[in-house]
């Protein structure tokens, strides 16, 4: 097995919320909301990097609501609870963590709000980690300076620390002592050893079968580590290393294939592709695409390619929400839609996926707080993403094909939105060296590395998400990702403008049409 078989499962049971399910058919608890999908993701890329990189035991985190109140947030809750079973029991984990909402009201910050408080104010953010470093951030925001946003995230960290500790306190009192599982003695010696000589022998020809050529392209890519694996895998066996341990050894050559790669850029600022480390990969903008649909738009970033329809129904065409947390109503929707041939592979298809969902949610909140208020516009809006190609960034390409397509379907937007993913390479555990990397590719998320996504207008942040893969993010290099990040997302602004530059002023010839009529009360009766 050569992943990590984490699951984290948040169980949504209505009868905490003291609810019954609205369907007349079905009352039990069945497919998870999305809510419930998007809280499971938070609590996974919040606890996730804290595991050891060889661990490979199933485990499975199952948080089960007994009792909500309706007015505090539960994403900060299940996750502290989350920290702290991990901590307490015997596996080896490098917590605990604490986990915080953040809201901010004219201008103040605001611990652990209430949903009205969150409405009211103009952030909702849930960070985790510590007081030093960043694991983990999800937010939403309208329009926050990218300097504000940071200082809202120091803030948050700093607060956790009585959590931390008391989850320390807790665990030495009857944390169970940690089991480190073990492999096979003599298998994992020889794998050790096959490892050792596979990783002397790539850094010694990365010259000639990694960074021989610029490579720009996923095939390339894809071929040159192909001829790696049996370069190396020749190269292993006239070392008289066994068949079987090659075999072992082979799967960790991307592994080892992206160490050289990180090590490059640390040493010389070389990216794969011959980008600067600040430099965007070249973007394909058109709109108008597809003819009968309401508007439509195409964004291509490198390999990343996002094709965004719309479509405009009435007020009854309103999504129902019943869930756990909330009943209401929602207006927009943003639907993320992959398949296997996306990524160039093949797979089964069984509706939209957590990764789908959670991708769909973050270009959707990104774009939401610049959308017309319901009163001049009131159409129901729903935009879908066809990732057709995925190479980074497919979300973030999301939100700029939406933004996009719902300017070329007259949808009277407040600003463009853009958003951009931020990578690492990094060597934080040995000499402690690392370098931000603008928009992020495949072969740079690797060990070290970091998936920062942001996105906003050319005035302010309306969405972030991060997940890294290293043991937290420094406040350096929480500030350098942000400074960087803003000149990219403005550049991508003014590539977007140069396609459409504004709104149409006229609705699509086949969009619905909703005339409101004002009455004078006085003619009534």
């Amino acid at each position: 097995m050569d992943f990590f078989p984490l699951s984290v499962e948040f169980q949504e049971k209505l009868s905490a919320a003291g609810k019954i399910k609205g369907s007349r058919f079905m009352k039990r608890e069945g497919r998870p909301s999305d809510w419930v999908v998007l809280t499971g993701r938070v609590i996974d890329r919040s606890i996730r990097p804290l595991f050891d990189d060889t661990m490979r035991n199933e485990i499975q985190v199952i948080l089960t609501p007994l009792s909500i109140d309706g007015t505090a947030e539960t994403q900060a809750v299940s996750l502290i609870a989350a920290s702290a079973a991990l901590s307490m029991s015997n596996i080896p984990w490098n917590g605990p963590i604490g986990g915080a909402v953040i809201g901010r009201k004219d201008g103040t910050l605001i611990l652990n709000p209430t949903d009205d408080m969150l409405k009211e104010g103009d952030l909702d953010l849930v960070v985790a980690g510590s007081p030093e470093k960043l694991v983990m951030v999800e937010a939403g925001s309208t329009e926050i300076a990218d300097t504000e946003f940071v200082e809202a995230m120091k803030w948050g960290c700093a607060e956790l620390q009585p959590v931390i500790d008391l989850i320390k306190k807790v665990q030495s009192e009857i944390g169970q002592e940690k089991v480190y599982p073990s492999a096979d003695a003599d298998e994992a010696i020889d794998v050790a050893v096959a490892k050792k000589k596979a990783e002397a022998f790539l850094a010694s020809v990365a010259d000639t079968l990694i960074f021989d050529s610029v490579k720009i392209g996923r095939k390339e890519r894809v071929s040159m580590v192909t001829a790696i694996e049996e370069a190396t895998s020749a190269h292993l066996l006239e070392q008289g290393i066994e068949e079987a341990i090659v075999k072992l050894t082979l799967k960790k050559v991307q592994y080892l294939v992206g160490s050289e790669i990180t090590k490059r850029i640390l040493e010389k600022g070389q990216r794969l592709d011959g980008r600067t480390l600040t430099e965007v990969r070249p973007l394909n903008i058109e709109v108008d695409l597809i003819p009968r649909v309401h508007g439509s738009a195409m964004f291509m970033r490198g390999d990343t390619q996002v094709l965004t329809t719309v479509t405009l129904g009435a007020p009854g065409d309103i999504q129902l929400l019943d869930d756990m947390m909330e009943d209401g109503l929602k207006r927009y929707m943003h639907h993320y839609s992959d398949a296997p041939f996306t990524y160039g592979e093949t797979g089964f298809m069984r509706g939209p996926s957590r990764r789908a969902i959670g991708h769909g949610a973050l270009a959707e909140r990104a774009v939401e707080p610049m959308l017309p208020l319901e009163a001049s516009f009131p159409y129901a809006i729903r935009t879908t993403s066809e990732v057709l190609g995925s190479n980074g960034s497919s979300s973030m390409a999301s939100t700029c094909a939406s933004t996009l397509s719902l300017m070329a379907a007259g949808v009277p937007l407040k600003k463009p939105v853009a958003g951009i993913a931020m990578g690492l390479a990094s060597d934080l555990e040995g000499t402690g060296a690392w370098k931000v990397l603008t928009d992020l590719q495949d072969v740079e998320d690797g060990k070290g590395g970091m998936d920062f996504k942001i996105a906003g207008t050319a005035d302010g942040i309306t969405a972030v998400q991060m997940d890294t893969k290293t043991q937290g993010l420094t406040w350096d290099i929480v500030e350098k990702t942000f400074a960087q990040s803003v000149v990219a997302r403005r550049e991508i602004l003014e590539s977007m403008k140069a396609v459409i530059a504004e709104p149409r002023a006229e609705l699509s010839e086949y969009a619905p049409r909703i005339v409101t009529i004002q009455i004078d009360p006085e003619k009534i009766g």
